[in-house]
């Protein structure tokens, strides 16, 4: 009668001990990740005690032609959805570090954009943003997420002109 008792408590802690573990490597970061950290907080704290100015390094700018090139040829076809929208947004946000027009404001012949259009075209980035974070890489999800945010603005046929 021991054993069995004693067997079933090795038995409801095994789970509990797995479930432990798993989290505990899930909320911890491996010791190289930690030192990485460590010394570049030590590098700062020198810095700022010595009133130094450390020179941080400017992100990579987005190749504005490639990005073309890669949305608007027949490459495209090897992307994903969520992959052109990416890339969409960054030839946008590229084109803006340029001081170039907003790509996603209508411009031409008979249209001069108003306040709204680009408050609309900032809108419309957002969602995309929020549908790529969301999806996180997964087309599937992206696009159920977006059709989620569409609204139907196409014209609703006048049933009444049918009748006649």
């Amino acid at each position: 009668m021991p054993d069995e008792i004693l067997e079933q408590n090795v038995n409801n802690e095994a789970p509990d001990l797995v479930d432990d573990i798993t989290a505990w490597k899930a909320n911890t970061v491996s010791r190289e990740d930690f030192e990485r950290v460590q010394s570049e907080r030590d590098k700062f704290a020198r810095a700022l005690m010595r009133g130094e100015q450390l020179e941080v390094e400017a992100p990579e700018k987005p190749d504005v032609n490639q990005l073309r090139i890669d949305l608007y040829t027949e490459d495209v076809q090897k992307y994903t959805d969520v992959e052109i929208a990416e890339k969409t947004l960054q030839l946008r946000q590229a084109i803006l570090d340029e001081g170039g027009v907003d790509p996603f404001v209508p411009i031409g012949k008979q249209t001069a954009p108003e306040e709204s259009d680009f408050a609309t075209a900032q809108r419309v980035a957002d969602v995309l943003k929020e549908c790529i974070d969301i999806s996180d890489g997964n087309n599937a999800i992206f696009l159920a997420q977006l059709q989620s945010r569409m609204i139907d603005s196409s014209p609703t046929p006048n049933r009444a002109a049918r009748r006649r």
